[in-house]
């Protein structure tokens, strides 16, 4: 298993953990963080889905800030709208971790 691959499961784990306990915002963050990884490693139709898994963690967590924000980032660029993405990316970079905004631009370098 490549590093890459397992960056993915550990984001896809600790997401799915954080949805069966109702942490819709660690779920939501999670899933992004496992798109991005995804798209890194042209797995695109697995970025899609955890892109929408993200967002079904925000609309069960009601949550409209930056978590929704990463998901809707994650949305676009699994679906390869680069533009939307970057706009998106900039309502939010300034209050991400590194982490994050590193997986951001591997996924767009991709794109």
């Amino acid at each position: 298993m490549s590093k890459l691959d397992q960056w993915m499961r550990y984001y896809r784990e600790h997401a799915e953990g954080a949805l069966r306990v109702e942490n819709y915002v660690k779920a939501a963050d999670y899933f992004s963080l496992a798109s991005f990884t995804s798209i890194i490693s042209d797995d695109i139709p697995q970025a899609k889905y955890f892109a929408d898994e993200a967002l079904n963690a925000c609309k069960l967590g009601n949550l409209g800030d930056k978590h929704l924000e990463l998901a809707k980032t994650a949305k676009a660029l699994s679906s390869g709208n680069r533009e939307e993405a970057e706009k998106r990316w900039q309502k939010i970079a300034e209050e991400l971790q590194a982490e994050i905004i590193n997986l951001y631009e591997g996924a767009l370098r991709k794109i």
